[in-house]
């Protein structure tokens, strides 16, 4: 219930608004317009309801936030006042939905477990199975196939709950794909039979040919061509509106494994022509293996080097969305969750032990854990340290500095070389060798100074970079396009080469965190930084001090990282 006071009639125009939010937003839209200026003064709780619904309706409209301002003071309200779990947990569902949008992979899934954290029983199944659904689509993403099916299970059972037999028939489908993709043969077998009969009952014309297609794609993979055909004859030359390029690939790979390159070759150009990234870099590996069949090496070269090309993008975008990050938070979380349920079973042979023999049995085991514990962290600290270490004095070699101690080397050298004279012709060889070594060092490292100089000043060029700097010397806000962020990701690792791989190899990053580094290294201040992401300058801030806090497991500021950063 709300908390209308003198706003009964908003209030009543508020609760109709939420309950068409998912049946039909558009007038649940019309209706918060009217609403919007008629709640400034009516009592917090009521206007928090009014912003949550209006994130719920935009959710349900396909509109895409701009960044999460809307949804924090929301998350912070219904975290810490005292309200109903399901309305708390409606909150954390919608921010899990916000970050998703703004492809905060880690974010959403924090939000989306917190969400699902604060049911105890079968209660709410349909807010409970769009939480467990979105879960397991961003696991899927994220290649988390073992999390992902354990995600749909429980969407399936509220599903049920609910009655909706198309929602169980799909999580059925993907629960089967994700066994297909961990290689689990009889367990993706048994949910595609399962997927399979259920919509052929139900006579769902559109899940129908997907189940069949991705079931045809299974047994073709393992060698079932017969049972393949079957299921792929209808769609052999039907084309399957909305899941086409899942057709085509059927096809092909059908033909392929039949010995029909020709046939096969046909529907692999029309996926090479497409927009689907992983389709594309399927369809060239493919025709790579079909051209050397050929015998044509060169065109075979040519499809393998487009595969990996496209492998190379398509492994950064599933990293940019934070698939590292997801696979620390989820490990992080098991274990929390395996330390509590250690500290719980300490606490009970504590007890027993305490009974028993005074307690010095559980005093050894609690130090034991302890020590234990503190080795595994100074373990990982020391290897983060040693590869922080090691990436400073690759940079190292590439500086100035470096340059003049190899200068001041190879005159001591010379020196040495002129005062050995002719009287020890193998100590002047070996002082030589070592001139020419601090010679090749130096060149190279001159060589590189002079490359990032080169790639700095294109960095420092580009229509992207000037477009950006030109928006933040004026009052607009700067709106970076995803393709604008893969571009500027893109120029600074060519300009700063290994930025990605070594920022990464150090530690996971959300797609926030890194579009922060990204930004710090092209010289950002933390108040452009802000006004990019559309976030505050404290949120920048704090970003970059936990970055620094997480990476050296000490204290620290923000513009210590951002030294950090500068060095890489």
């Amino acid at each position: 219930m709300m908390a209308c006071g003198e706003h009964n009639e908003e209030c009543r125009g508020l609760m109709l608004a939420d309950s068409l939010a998912t049946v039909d937003p558009q007038r649940a839209s019309a209706l918060l317009d009217s609403l919007d200026g008629e709640l400034d003064d009516a009592p917090e709780a009521l206007r928090m309801r009014y912003r949550l619904v209006r994130i719920k309706t935009d959710d349900e409209l396909g509109i895409i936030p701009r960044g999460d301002s809307a949804i924090v003071p929301l998350l912070e309200y219904y975290g810490t006042n005292d309200v109903p779990a399901p309305l708390r947990a409606e909150a954390y569902y919608y921010g899990g939905r916000v970050y998703a949008s703004l492809g905060d992979t880690p974010q959403s899934v924090s939000w989306f477990r917190k969400a699902a954290d604060q049911f105890d029983s079968d209660s709410c199944p349909r807010l409970q199975w769009m939480i467990h659904n979105q879960c397991a689509s961003l696991y899927t993403q994220q290649r988390l196939y073992n999390e992902a099916v354990k995600e749909y299970r429980l969407a399936a059972s509220f599903s049920r709950r609910l009655g909706d037999s198309g929602n169980i028939m799909s999580a059925y489908m993907y629960m089967a794909n994700s066994f297909h993709a961990m290689r689990q043969i009889d367990s993706a077998l048994y949910y595609f039979d399962r997927a399979r009969i259920g919509v052929m009952i139900l006579g769902d014309t559109v899940r129908i040919p997907q189940v069949e297609i991705q079931q045809s794609l299974l047994y073709i993979h393992h060698d079932s061509l017969p049972r393949a055909r079957r299921l792929l004859r209808p769609y052999l030359s039907r084309p399957v509106p909305g899941y086409e390029d899942w057709r085509r690939l059927a096809v092909a790979s059908y033909y392929r494994a039949t010995g029909e390159a020709d046939s096969a070759e046909t529907y692999y150009t029309l996926l090479i022509n497409g927009s689907n990234l992983n389709m594309r870099e399927i369809a060239n590996r493919e025709m790579g293996h079909i051209e050397m069949e050929r015998k044509n090496p060169w065109r075979a070269m040519l499809y393998a080097n487009r595969s990996a090309r496209l492998r190379d993008t398509i492994d950064q975008i599933t990293q940019t969305q934070g698939v590292r990050q997801v696979n620390a938070l989820y490990n992080y979380e098991l274990r929390e969750r395996e330390a509590q349920r250690l500290k719980a079973e300490v606490g009970r042979v504590r007890g027993i032990l305490l009974w028993a023999t005074g307690g010095m049995a559980v005093v050894g085991i609690m130090v034991l854990l302890y020590v234990k514990y503190m080795s595994l962290k100074r373990r990982q600290l020391k290897a983060r340290l040693i590869a922080i270490e090691h990436i400073k004095d690759e940079q190292f070699k590439k500086s100035q500095e470096y340059i003049n101690e190899n200068l001041a080397k190879i005159r001591e050298l010379e020196s040495q070389i002129h005062d050995a004279g002719c009287e020890n012709e193998r100590l002047k060889v070996e002082l030589e060798e070592r001139r020419r070594g601090y010679e090749l060092a130096t060149q190279s490292a001159t060589l590189a100074i002079d490359r990032r100089a080169a790639a700095e000043t294109r960095l420092f060029n580009s229509p992207l970079y000037t477009r950006l700097r030109a928006t933040l010397d004026t009052a607009e806000s700067p709106n970076l396009s995803p393709d604008d962020w893969d571009t500027l990701a893109r120029q600074v690792n060519e300009t700063y080469s290994g930025f990605d791989s070594t920022l990464r190899g150090v530690m996971g990053l959300s797609e926030h965190e890194y579009r922060v580094c990204l930004l710090l290294k092209i010289g950002m201040s933390p108040i452009e930084i802000a006004r990019i992401l559309n976030r505050s300058k404290e949120a920048v801030s704090s970003t970059r001090r936990r970055l620094y806090e997480r990476v050296f497991a000490k204290k620290g500021t923000g513009k210590d990282w951002d030294r950090f950063i500068s060095t890489l």
